[in-house]
This record gives C-alpha cells, sequence and structure tokens, in this order.
C-alpha cells in the first residue's frame, strides 16, 4: 500500500493507487435539496482531510475532467452511481493558506489577491477552448489590482460561455486565525468590515450566485468565526458542519482505517492487527462532529503519519503527534487565548476537562470576533478546533469530552503553558524528559520529585499557595508527566476500594521501559507540623494497601512490567516527601 502521506490531490492518490477512503457516497447528498444546498460550508479541525475531499469534488465536477473520469472514480461508489451533474462544471478551486498576515496590511492584502489570480489565470487558460473572451482576459490580467473586481469578471465571463462556475474554497480562514493568534485584531477587522477587501471578495461571489454564474459553491475552514462577521456580505451559505448525514465527510471510520491496516500490513506484516488497531484507536481516534453520529472518527493525517513511520522505522514513532499538526494546534491555541492573555477561568476550564474527563455547555455555531473571548462560546471555540468532542446529551446541555491521547497530550501542554505565563514557571525540557526516564527505566523517584520542588513548586507566588490543595498539586504532577511520552498517567484510577491518584502505566512503544508507578498524592501546608505529615503518610499507606489488593484490575494494569507504589507528600513550597512503599516483580 502506498501511504499518501500529506498527499491532497485527489488524482495523484488515484494514478499511483495509494490508499483512498472514498467519501464519493457523500455526492448525492451534497447535490440533494433536501439535505445539501448550492452554496455550502463544511468546518472541521485541522489535518481532517479537507483538502483531499476539495480536490475529489473538483474533478468530479470539472468538465475538462470528462475524459479522464474513468480512470480517476473506477471502482468508487460515485463510478457505478453518478450523479446529473457530472464533469456538468467549470470550476475555481480557491486555497487560502498560503496568504501572509506577518508583514503588515498591504502585503497581507497583495497576497490575498494573487492566491485568487494565479487561480483564475489557471481557469481562463484552462478554459480558453471554450471561448475567445477567457484568452483575453487571462492575458490581461495584470490590469486588475482586487480580488473582487476579478471575481466579478470571471462571473461576467463564465455567464456567457452558456457555462456554470463551481467555486471550490479551502481554508477560507487561514489567514482570519492566523491573525488572531499574532493578536492582530485590528487588521483581521479592517479586511471583514463594510468596506474591507475579503468581504468585497465575498460580495462580489454572492453577486455571482445571483446572475447565475455560479452555480455552486464549497467552503471549507475550522472556525465559523468569520462568515459570522462578514454578515451579509456572504449571508447565502448553508452550514452542514452539524449535519448527521455529513459526520463522517472528513475523517475516518473504523471500517476505513480497518482497510489502511490490512493493506498495510499485507506489504508490511511487521505489527499484530490487533494491537495496531488498538494502537491508533487510542491516539487518534474519538471524533463525533454531530450530537446523534453513531460513529466516532479517527484523525486521516494523523492515522497515515503513523502509519508511515511504522513502515520507516520498523516500530511506532516516538512522537505520536506530527511535528506538523502539533504547529497547527499551537497556533489555533493561542486564538483561543485573548489579547489581554489568558484569564482564570481558562485555566479552570482546562483543569476541570482535564481532572472531571468533561466539560459541559451548548455548542453554538456562529460566533464573531466580538464574541470570541466570552466564557460562554468557549466550549464551542474548543470543538470547532477539534480540542474536544460531542460525548453526549446532559441536562438540557452537552456534554463535551477529550477525544483521544494526542489531543489530551495537547491539553496537558496548554495547562503547562498557563502555569509558566502565570507564574513564570520554566522547566527544562531535557531535564524534564531525564526525570521521567529516570522513574520508567531505574524506578528512581527523586529526580522527578525534585525537578517539580526546585522548578515549579517554589516558584508558585504566595497567592498561588494560598489557594493551593491536593487537587493543585495533582494538577501539577500529571501535567509534567503528560509532557514525556513514556507514561500513559491516569488520574482517579477506579479500584475495587477506591480511586488511585496517579497511575503510570508505560507506553507500548518504549518495550525496553521497565517500571510502573501507582502513586498516592497529599498536600500539607508549608508550616504543618510533624504529626500532621506522620498522618497523611500513614492515610496515603493505608490506601495504598488497599488498592494493592485489588484481584482483578492490579495484574491487568502491571502486565510483565514491575510496579512501584509510592507515596508522594508535598508540604506548601518547602519539601517533597517521598518514599518507595512496595515493589511488585
Amino acid at each position: 500500500m502506498i501511504i499518501p502521506y500529506g498527499v491532497s490531490n485527489f488524482a495523484e492518490v488515484r494514478a499511483t493507487r495509494a490508499f483512498y477512503a472514498d467519501k464519493t457516497h457523500f455526492i448525492p447528498g451534497l447535490e440533494s435539496g433536501e439535505i445539501g444546498n448550492h452554496y455550502l460550508v463544511l468546518l472541521r479541525p485541522r489535518r481532517a482531510g479537507k483538502s483531499l475531499l476539495i480536490s475529489m469534488l473538483e474533478h468530479y465536477y470539472d468538465l475538462a475532467q470528462a475524459v479522464h473520469a474513468e480512470a480517476l472514480f473506477e471502482g468508487l461508489y460515485i463510478h457505478a452511481n453518478p450523479t446529473p451533474e457530472r464533469n456538468f462544471y467549470l470550476v475555481l478551486s480557491l486555497d487560502f493558506s498560503p496568504v501572509q498576515t506577518g508583514m503588515g496590511a498591504a502585503l497581507f492584502q497583495e497576497t490575498f489577491f494573487n492566491v485568487v489570480k494565479a487561480r483564475v489565470w489557471e481557469l481562463l487558460d484552462h478554459y480558453q477552448h471554450l471561448s475567445s473572451r477567457f484568452r483575453e482576459l487571462r492575458d490581461d490580467l495584470d490590469s486588475f489590482h482586487d480580488a473582487s473586481s476579478l471575481m466579478a469578471m470571471v462571473g461576467t465571463a463564465v455567464q456567457r460561455t452558456g457555462h456554470k462556475l463551481y467555486l471550490l474554497i479551502d481554508e477560507y480562514d487561514a489567514f482570519a486565525n492566523d491573525l488572531l493568534s499574532r493578536g492582530n485584531l485590528d487588521l483581521y477587522k479592517e479586511a471583514v468590515d463594510d468596506t474591507g477587501f475579503v468581504r468585497a471578495f465575498y460580495r462580489a461571489i454572492k453577486e455571482g450566485t445571483k446572475s447565475g454564474a455560479i452555480g455552486r459553491v464549497f467552503i471549507t475552514g475550522v472556525l465559523p468565526m468569520m462568515l459570522d462577521d462578514m454578515a451579509s456580505g456572504f449571508n447565502i451559505s448553508s452550514q452542514i458542519t452539524l449535519v448527521p448525514q455529513f459526520n463522517a465527510l472528513c475523517g475516518l471510520t473504523r471500517a476505513e482505517v480497518e482497510l489502511a491496516v490490512d493493506q498495510f500490513l499485507a506489504l508490511t506484516p511487521i505489527r499484530p492487527r490487533d494491537t495496531l488497531l488498538e494502537e491508533l484507536e487510542r491516539y487518534y481516534n474519538g471524533y463525533r462532529f454531530v450530537e446523534n453520529a453513531t460513529e466516532r472518527l479517527f484523525n486521516p493525517d494523523m492515522v497515515l503519519y503513523y502509519l508511515m513511520e511504522l513502515r520507516r522505522h520498523g516500530a511506532p514513532p516516538k512522537q505520536i503527534l506530527d511535528i506538523n499538526v502539533r504547529v497547527d494546534y499551537s497556533k489555533l491555541r493561542f486564538v483561543a487565548s485573548p489579547p489581554g492573555g489568558v484569564q482564570s477561568w481558562h485555566e479552570e476550564h482546562v483543569s476541570a476537562l482535564l481532572t472531571e474527563g468533561r466539560l459541559v455547555g451548548n455548542l453554538l455555531d456562529r460566533f464573531g470576533i466580538e464574541t470570541l473571548y466570552d466564557r460562554k462560546y468557549f466550549v464551542s471555540l474548543l470543538f470547532f478546533m477539534g480540542l474536544i468532542t460531542i460525548e453526549g446529551p446532559m441536562e438540557g446541555q452537552l456534554s463535551f469530552r477529550i477525544p483521544n491521547t494526542v489531543i489530551r497530550t495537547l491539553h496537558w501542554e496548554a495547562l503547562a503553558s498557563m502555569l509558566r505565563e502565570r507564574s513564570a514557571i520554566q522547566v527544562d525540557s531535557e531535564l524534564l524528559s531525564h526525570a521521567v526516564s529516570r522513574m520508567a527505566y531505574r524506578g528512581e523517584l527523586d529526580p522527578f520529585c525534585d525537578l517539580l520542588l526546585h522548578d515549579v513548586l517554589k516558584r508558585l507566588s504566595n497567592r498561588d499557595l494560598r489557594y493551593f490543595s491536593e487537587k493543585g498539586v495533582k494538577l501539577i504532577w500529571m501535567t509534567y508527566l503528560s509532557m514525556s511520552p513514556i507514561f500513559r498517567p491516569i488520574s482517579e484510577l477506579e479500584f475495587q476500594q477506591g480511586y488511585g491518584d496517579i497511575f503510570l502505566g508505560l507506553d507500548r512503544r518504549f518495550p525496553d521501559a521497565k517500571y510502573t508507578w501507582l502513586i498516592e498524592l497529599k498536600y500539607v501546608k508549608s508550616g504543618a507540623k510533624s504529626e500532621t505529615v506522620k498522618r497523611a503518610r500513614e492515610d496515603a499507606a493505608a490506601q495504598l494497601e488497599r488498592y494493592l489488593a485489588d484481584p482483578v484490575l492490579l495484574p491487568l494494569l502491571k502486565g510483565d512490567r514491575v510496579l512501584k507504589a509510592a507515596i508522594v507528600i508535598v508540604q506548601g513550597a518547602r519539601a517533597v516527601h517521598r518514599e518507595i512503599v512496595r515493589e511488585l516483580p
């Protein structure tokens, strides 16, 4: 199997016989007046397969691709079930991800225009046989200086051919998200307000639909914000983001992942099928974009990355999150951070999500820049970014949870970043990695305890310590343990006799690591007397003994590794008492 990681050109995927999850069975629904519409918007998180979807639609609807349709679509659903609009349109496909936003308003507007201009030139050249006017306009493009007048010209020229245009726009809000991640709200507002060039561009598209020149529009992006802010500039679109029938339009179903794994293992039989599927499930599955959807989805980019690394190295990747995805999500995290900095309620929400496993709120599919940083929209913002997903209804609202291990890791990193911003806490990543490795490979607890004491606890302000608690200590421990790929930390693990504070299971990607950990955490004030510390130690020891007596769960958790049971008592910011009380080989 050829793994099309990073390939978003449908023709290339099909020509090389690379793996392709057939999404063509959605085409009839997209054309349907009952389910779809003529002007559609699909919002999905980054790296979810939107660009490949756009490319597939481009090749299906382009009248110039009719001669290649047999080869491109043979074996796919739509080949045997074509729709009336197959190869019916002139297609203009735009991608706004290359637009530059970091070097001022002039370059921002210029690169936006250049993206449109380059694709319009391709359109006019591609279809020049249809009209001599196309050739004339192609050679005269340098006389245009803004995207809106260019789109108006395209509409008029297309209308004269007797054909209609299918306009595809990928990453419609990429530049908007980049502007907000840089904190440049003024430039964003300037571009989308009544006189802004972005709104003028979409207004020209709207006029093209009125004249009949533009027959269909399909737009993809991440957030609904810009659609809301443009208001009347483009108020003709229909969001299919939350429509049940299109839950799996982007993303991979379980059956599609099994197909990919079977094709992969047929050529590269280096891992048991069940093991590989379980790993992909844990790391990359869990997305549900519609409340009543029956199936959860895998992130396709991450699945292909994992398989590519597995084939390349003969072992799973040490970093389960592709660096490109990490960069994308880091940018989006800044979108969720208000210009004045992270607020206390941001930290409360993320902490609650990580400790309680869910957030409850309403899913709002329209919000603009003025409400972006309102507390009640935070849940919706995280949902559209792919950082939480729908769990189910709860007391008249929706419950949301973290979809998988990869996204959970990103949340822990975000919480560490919030701690750093709030209290100037900076932990050296190499020292942290070394300390966690010592726990996993040598069974040593001291390096990690000492690192947290000196680099985190002693840097907390008196204000932080005044409200500090056992919950706060656990959050700090989980935050920094989760930043290493070696362990899979579980908080509040349920035993028959209660809930263990922290269990550290070893990730399968580190088969030579030896030690798992069961840790009972206690917190006492800085000035606590020795009797108080002793009592906390006795309580922790009694709890550990009860958990270690679990005859069912403990053997499953430990597996063939050595389990170390330890007590950790944090005494304010003054000391971290630690003791390994049992070792089970």
